[in-house]
């Protein structure tokens, strides 16, 4: 099912790009006849679902103008001008919700988002994010979702603060929105991978300040903050080149990575196998340069590089340009391979089975009085979403 296949001229172009931006090239290693064959319509198609139209932009702009149909990159130019305005409409809206929390006395650390792409990039137009992802102890999450019911955000479904609060401590984190603004607070990073949980209160002896647009604001450590990026992209099966871009920038910019510390943070979480992954990732797809010691953790999971063809497969498969998704039972034995822990690994893999999530919640909108019923609904969504998968 996953035989490793050439790639197509625009999946090229885009891998392209993301090693010229990761730091390992200084030139676009395509020749202009290549650029006649392309089909931009899939380009930007590819690159809108990846989340590095900036990357193709400002790659195509500055080494390959003449080649490239005006048309195309003038599109292209006012797409990133959308995404830039819109990042700084929600590094204001951060600012803002960052500053209501600090007068309440609750400690938020922003990740993710505008924050992680200034720090990597430099530039907060370079990344496209639609969300904002802040992280607060588990005792301050009632009265940080209450501040955002009283800043005009709701529950993305139909709960009221009470119920919300009370599904969101039960999993790890709470969706709100106001207008185009999405805001997931979380009180755990994982999404409960481990049986031990990532929280600020585990993260705060490493918790650092950092500058984000002319504030001071807290921030994970730059080891934590790989660390996370790792297990984030083993959770989404690593279907995006972003999330690859984003591990493969952090080592790049930030040479004095403490390796000693993240392999003494990974054997005591059970993510070690996730991060080997992540910078097999960021070495075989961006082409970063890994140190001797990032390469000493990928040495010690060579097992791993069976991964490699069935994630290349999920990011360019052969088929047709639509991502593959995982069944269940490739579900199961991806995490059986990143996943330290057996029980760690069989508890991650029951629970979808057995508690309603928020895609359960907006397949049929009951009242926040009936959400018990959700728990009948599960198992029989499962049902249907298999039936539907096999009868295609």
């Amino acid at each position: 099912m996953y035989s490793q296949h050439p790639l197509d001229r625009e999946s090229e172009l885009l891998l392209n790009c993301v090693t010229f931006h990761a730091g390992k090239n200084d030139t676009l290693n395509l020749t202009p006849e290549s650029y006649s064959q392309l089909n931009w319509s899939k380009l930007v198609e590819l690159a809108t679902f990846h989340k590095i139209v900036p990357l193709l932009y400002i790659t195509l702009n500055s080494f390959s103008r003449d080649c490239v149909p005006k048309s195309f990159l003038d599109s292209l130019k006012e797409q990133c001008h959308q995404i830039g305005a819109y990042n700084l409409f929600l590094s204001g809206t951060l600012i803002s919700i960052l500053s209501t929390f600090n007068d309440e006395g609750i400690r938020a650390i922003p990740f993710k988002g505008p924050v992680l792409t200034e720090m990597i990039y430099g530039n907060l137009s370079l990344r496209s994010f639609n969300d904002l992802d802040i992280l607060v102890s588990r005792n301050s999450l009632a009265k940080a979702i209450d501040l955002l019911f009283q800043q005009g955000f709701s529950p993305d479904i139909d709960l009221n603060a009470k119920q919300l609060i009370k599904l969101a401590d039960k999993g790890h984190h709470a969706t709100m929105i106001r207008g185009n603004v999405i805001i997931e607070l979380h009180w755990e990073l994982t999404g409960r991978y481990f049986s031990r949980p990532i929280t600020l209160e585990t993260l705060e002896p490493r918790i650092t300040q950092t500058t984000f647009s002319g504030c001071k604001v807290h921030s994970l450590s730059p080891e934590d903050l790989l660390i996370y990026l790792c297990i984030h992209g083993c959770r989404h099966h690593w279907h995006q080149l972003d999330a690859i871009c984003c591990v493969a920038k952090l080592i790049h910019v930030r040479p004095d990575l403490d390796w000693k510390l993240i392999m003494h943070l990974c054997d005591r979480q059970g993510s070690s196998r996730m991060v080997a992954l992540g910078l097999l990732l960021s070495n075989k797809i961006a082409g970063v340069k890994l140190p001797e010691d990032a390469l000493e953790i990928t040495n010690n999971y060579s097992q791993l590089q069976k991964l490699y063809p069935i994630i290349l497969e999920r990011l360019f498969p052969s088929r047709s340009h639509e991502n593959i998704k995982f069944g269940f039972f490739q579900y199961v034995g991806f995490h059986h391979e990143v996943m330290s822990n057996h029980l760690d690994w069989l508890r991650y893999c029951l629970r979808p089975l057995l508690n309603p999530t928020h895609s359960d919640w907006l397949w049929i909108r009951l009242p926040a009085s009936l959400s018990l019923i959700y728990y009948l609904f599960r198992p029989v969504r499962l049902l249907i979403k298999y039936l539907r998968r096999k009868s295609s």
